[in-house]
């Protein structure tokens, strides 16, 4: 999990300009335990939100490849919260941030 952490918090400081926010919450959920990663970035459009979770796609063609990652992180992300049995989502809108939701199911007991 820390894989999952460590990914969205480094898409949130990436994305997010100079002077935005960057907030991480944690709370029970009817299916479980949710974890919320929001920043005031750049966002996502809708277009790209439905892909953002393949393999190798990167929504932000613009920048450098220098600077860019390989666009597997997401991907990697949502595979492993699969493997926890949890979901991974995202809400967003272009110039007004993004917001990532990951589930994982309460444990028995």
């Amino acid at each position: 999990m820390d894989h999952v952490w460590c990914n969205l918090l480094h898409n949130a400081i990436k994305f997010t300009p100079d002077g935005g926010r960057i907030a991480v919450s944690l709370r029970r959920a009817d299916e479980g335990l949710e974890v919320a990663v929001r920043d005031t970035g750049i966002g996502v459009s809708p277009s790209d939100q439905e892909r953002i979770f393949e393999r190798f796609f990167k929504a932000d063609r613009s920048r450098d490849r220098a600077a860019d990652g390989s666009g597997l992180g997401l991907a990697l992300a949502q595979e492993i919260v699969a493997l926890h049995r949890g979901s991974v989502s995202v809400h967003s809108r272009p110039r007004s941030g993004s917001a990532f939701r990951v589930v994982l199911p309460a444990l028995p007991g």
